[in-house]
């Protein structure tokens, strides 16, 4: 869920720099049920879509 870059600054020192990999979280509390969400903001597709997209 976090992407990685490494970065060198003038000095030459290398830093880790991290940035997400989503667009959005949701959290819905009904009771003692917590439903997570997760936008990763690029489409996806189901098993059989990626099946009928194949060119065999």
């Amino acid at each position: 869920m976090l992407e990685k870059e490494i970065r060198i600054d003038q000095n030459g020192h290398h830093h880790s720099v991290y940035e997400p990999d989503f667009e959005s979280i949701e959290l819905q509390l009904d009771g003692d049920v917590i439903e997570v969400t997760v936008d990763f903001g690029k489409e996806t597709k189901t098993h059989v879509e990626e099946w009928q997209s194949l060119d065999v």
